[in-house]
């Protein structure tokens, strides 16, 4: 998000004039999607809001002029989705797994009769179905340890739920400084010309 003062942009259309049009097509190589649609200073949108996800932005206000400045001001909401799977008492046991006879079973496939004419996708899709065939066949499945707290998965779930969060963060913050700096670049690029 920023002012980038930058005339000659259409966002609405994603058209733009020989002054706009290589920081265009920066937003649209980085695949950015723009989320103001109304001016921000006059008559000119110059203040611009951009997500690598169109949901991920929500709640656009654009609002009155804060101070002595000549643009508005504009929010707007961060949406962050976190999904968790997680897997308490059942588990594959590799440990107790009958390794001897899921080798015998694999190797009883002629592999090269099996993917002659498929391409790469197919391949890998029936690799993984015969490889789950022979966990099925070979690798049990055993129960995990009983929870002696009433609530002790919710602690579990919360610690689980923060690492996730975390390893989001860090790689939200590593994407948006990449982007950060491939916009800094060409904004200098610009400044040149």
């Amino acid at each position: 998000m920023g002012d980038f003062n930058r005339r000659g942009i259409e966002c609405s259309t994603f058209t733009a004039n020989s002054e706009g049009q290589a920081l265009l097509d920066l937003f649209q190589d980085l695949f950015l999607t723009q989320h103001v649609y109304v001016p921000t200073r006059g008559d000119s949108i110059m203040d611009l809001v951009f997500s690598s996800e169109p949901g991920m932005v929500e709640d656009v206000n654009v609002m009155e002029r804060f101070g002595n400045s000549d643009h508005n001001i504009v929010t707007f909401g961060h949406t962050v989705q976190v999904n968790l799977t997680i897997l308490i008492n059942k588990f594959r046991d590799f440990r107790k797994a009958a390794y001897d006879g899921m080798r015998r079973y694999l190797q009883s496939i002629d592999w090269n009769k099996l993917f002659d004419g498929m391409n790469t996708v197919d391949m890998w899709n029936h690799f993984k179905i015969i490889l789950n065939k022979a966990m099925d066949d070979f690798v049990p499945w055993s129960q995990g340890k009983e929870v002696n707290s009433q609530f002790g998965w919710i602690t579990r779930l919360f610690k689980h739920a923060e690492k996730v969060q975390e390893m989001e963060t860090i790689q939200n913050v590593t994407k948006q400084r990449q982007q950060s700096q491939n916009i800094r670049t060409l904004l200098m690029k610009l400044q040149q010309n």
